[in-house]
């Protein structure tokens, strides 16, 4: 099953020919049974096959054979000569540890030097320790200076980097439920000062792995890049505002998106909490106090039935921890209880 977007716009006939995304840089995702388009140039695309991308293009075999096998390319540009004089200009798209989740590629003649490369991007989000890892490419398709950027961050971290968008619940949904091998699409808009929206094309897989100690971890696997949608394409902005927020925010309170399989914030709906320290750390330390834990799941089981409310300690910027107040309704993903709209204040 393959989740994607109406925001999208629908593919044109220069895609599907001989000639589609022909000059321009196409960005692949290579984690599924086929090489899958994710976007052709600054254009973004549906997981579309290679095959419906190069159609009638004399070396179709070639390509797919070459992309499939991606992860064994060492990394950087490598040029392939090609049928008619024409050359692929392959780029592998890999996590820092060399996970290769995709490439881009180019194709043009053979004394012809390819345009300047956009963003191509692997990331994961780990959902059993709500851990997001991303390098460079990724720092570029979003914009972020170099300086700020840091390659480990909570899933929490990722969502300050994009305006909310209309399908972030599927999203959850996705990381929440789906079973592996599950595939989600979507463009979102970038937090930049610029007059001009830039959005982050991506796609991602759900695979389950086991970590160094056996355990097996849930993982979103993902490629991206950062794309231009027309006007008539660009994403709604009331999103899940307009099931979440049913009230005014209360003075002193900070809405946020908690996982209720973890207990961990997704996103924070408004500014983050004074003092809680809710950003990714190393030391695996529990973001709750381990005497409060009961008290949390039992809180977690009665939310189904009602609003909750519930003082518990959590972990505190500086060391320590901070008594906070967290009042809990349950959202609707149509889906078991999973996710709870949460209005956290200083107790």
């Amino acid at each position: 099953m393959l989740v994607t977007r109406s925001v999208l716009p629908p593919p044109t006939s220069s895609e599907t020919t001989e000639g589609g995304g022909q000059g321009q840089w196409i960005l692949v995702e290579t984690l599924g049974a086929e090489p899958s388009a994710v976007a052709v140039g600054d254009r973004p695309k549906r997981l579309v096959p290679l095959r419906s991308v190069l159609r009638r293009n004399p070396n179709l075999s070639f390509l797919t054979a070459l992309l499939k096998d991606a992860g064994k390319l060492e990394g950087g540009v490598r040029a392939f000569p090609l049928r008619g004089d024409r050359v692929a200009h392959v780029n592998p798209v890999a996590t820092d540890d060399g996970h290769v989740h995709g490439a881009q590629f180019w194709i043009g003649e053979r004394d012809q030097d390819p345009p300047p490369r956009p963003p191509g991007a692997a990331w994961l989000w780990n959902l059993s320790t709500h851990e997001s890892i991303s390098g460079e490419e990724s720092r570029r398709a979003v914009g972020v200076a170099p300086e700020l950027w840091r390659p480990r961050r909570s899933i929490a971290e990722d969502f300050e980097l994009f305006t909310p968008a209309i399908d972030e619940l599927e999203a959850f949904v996705v990381a929440a439920h789906w079973q592996a091998d599950k595939v989600f699409t979507s463009a979102w808009a970038c937090v930049l000062p610029v007059e001009k929206p830039v959005y982050l094309q991506f796609a991602a897989r759900r695979t389950d792995e086991p970590d160094d100690a056996g355990r097996v971890e849930r993982l979103l696997r993902g490629v991206s890049t950062s794309v231009t949608l027309p006007p008539r394409a660009e994403p709604q902005q009331d999103t899940i505002a307009q099931q979440l927020i049913v009230a005014e925010r209360a003075p002193g309170t900070h809405r946020a998106l908690v996982n209720l399989r973890n207990l961990l914030i997704w996103r924070w709906w408004d500014d983050p909490l004074p003092g809680l320290l809710w950003r990714h750390t190393a030391d695996g330390r529990p973001a709750i106090h381990p005497d409060d834990i009961e008290k949390a799941k039992a809180a977690r089981a009665a939310v189904a039935q009602g609003e909750v409310s519930v003082i518990l300690r959590a972990r505190a910027e500086g060391g320590g921890w901070i008594a906070v107040r967290m009042t809990a309704n349950l959202v609707n993903t149509q889906q078991a209880a999973s996710a709870a709209f949460v209005a956290l204040s200083l107790a």
